[in-house]
């Protein structure tokens, strides 16, 4: 009885392995299928709308850098006269510390 399990347990094992192997060149022939079916796909449309649209992200990106540093330009002189104010302001209170009849 024994030897009739081991056989059958082998017999399974055998099947197993067979099935493994069948599923294993199923899935190769079905990725062949699909790589013969790319093969013959025209990708040219494609690539030249990502070529656009390289093109347009190109000058968004110039046009947003202009605006940056524009904009760090009117800073840096909001700056220089918030600085001459501030100078300014300074001269006017050592004026007036100064000046004991201002009180």
């Amino acid at each position: 009885m024994d030897k009739i399990k081991n056989q059958l347990a082998g017999v399974a094992a055998l099947i197993g392995v067979v099935g493994a192997i069948g599923a294993g060149f199923v899935t190769y022939g079905q990725m062949q299928e699909k790589i013969s079916n790319l093969e013959g796909l025209n990708l040219d449309p494609i690539i030249k709308e990502i070529a656009e649209q390289n093109v347009k992200i190109a000058t968004i990106e110039e046009k947003l850098s202009a605006l940056g540093e524009e904009h760090g330009h009117t800073t840096m002189l909001i700056n220089k006269k918030e600085i001459e104010l501030l100078k300014n302001q300074m001269e006017e209170l050592k004026i007036l510390g100064s000046n004991p009849l201002a009180q």
